[in-house]
């Protein structure tokens, strides 16, 4: 079912438009009551996904609750994320301010920093135990020689930095890329 209602990027949410070669964007928003409509409007893709791992998570965990310590706090934060998420979303579309849309657009990158250290209280949620037997007999299946043995003859101190280095700039690659499309107000190539 579509709804009436149809915004325009360009003229309510400025720091979303988008220039196309065919005019502006238009987005057809679902009938909605008109706060959560602005509320939909606010949110991009990246709130979506990051409300769709959560809401997986937040079902995983009160399916499991027994094998995670403080599966209820992990909730809590959750929820608190969401709202804000949603606060920050929706303040930054209804503001000129600068340092809120810089927030807006910059902290899904310590987010998911902090998602992936959430992590190790999660690992063992669903499956109690490691799996590193299992894997370690499937590589040597696979292989018919255990990878680290195998590679460890190519090992010297020259190659071990260099992959070190070429590890670590990984990292700084995260930050660099997104930066230089951010100062170059070039906001579709930052959000994809």
């Amino acid at each position: 079912m579509k709804s009436p209602h149809q915004i325009t990027y360009t003229e309510s949410v400025p720091d979303r438009s988008i220039s196309w070669l065919g005019g502006t964007q238009t987005l057809e928003t679902p009938a909605i009551p008109g706060g959560l409509a602005e509320i939909w409007r606010a949110c991009g893709a990246f709130e979506w996904v990051t409300f769709a791992y959560l809401a997986w998570v937040n079902v995983v965990l009160l399916a499991f609750h027994r094998n995670v310590a403080h599966a209820a706090m992990y909730i809590v934060v959750h929820v608190w994320l969401c709202l804000g998420i949603i606060c920050l979303s929706w303040a930054a579309a209804h503001s000129k301010n600068p340092v809120l849309r810089f927030a807006r657009s910059w902290y899904p990158l310590p987010l998911y920093i902090g998602f992936f250290q959430e992590l190790r209280g999660l690992v063992h949620m669903i499956f109690p135990a490691w799996f590193d037997r299992w894997l370690i007999q499937f590589d040597y299946g696979f292989a018919g020689v255990n990878p680290c043995v195998w590679l460890a003859r190519f090992s010297s101190p020259a190659m071990n930095e260099f992959m070190q280095f070429a590890y670590m700039t990984y990292f700084l690659y995260l930050v660099i890329l997104p930066a230089i499309l951010y100062a170059s107000k070039d906001r579709l190539a930052y959000w994809t």
